[in-house]
């Protein structure tokens, strides 16, 4: 599907009108009493269907996960990937498992951030 400049001109001036027409329509539908009472009237269903507790539950079951990512995140930033691995193989060992695309492409020390 090839599209020309004008068409993706067209295309993206249509979605930037479309994205302004809903803001502004929930700019002022949010302060009106029935949003207000269904807003609130669908916070209490989700909170007695037990919907904190299934979001418990993700959060328990990906636990592990966020904070070996949230480690890995600490030392891929600073630049610091190959005390990491020195440091922690067994971590290193697991997020490979999980997500290989969260490592970085080459961390070879000329590519680490100063």
């Amino acid at each position: 599907m090839n599209l020309t400049d004008s068409e993706i001109k067209t295309a993206i001036r249509q979605y930037e009108k479309r994205k302004s027409y809903f803001n502004e329509r929930y700019k002022t539908y949010k302060d009106t009493p029935e949003f207000k009472e269904g807003n609130c009237r669908r916070a209490t269903n989700w909170y007695k269907n037990g919907g904190s507790e299934i979001k418990k539950g993700y959060y328990l079951k990906n636990q592990e996960r966020a904070r070996l990512v949230s480690h890995l995140r600490y030392y891929k930033n600073k630049g610091m990937m190959s005390q990491y691995k020195e440091k922690f193989p067994d971590r290193y060992q697991r997020i490979m498992e999980i997500n290989p695309n969260l490592l970085p492409k080459d961390p070879s020390p000329s590519s680490q951030q100063l």
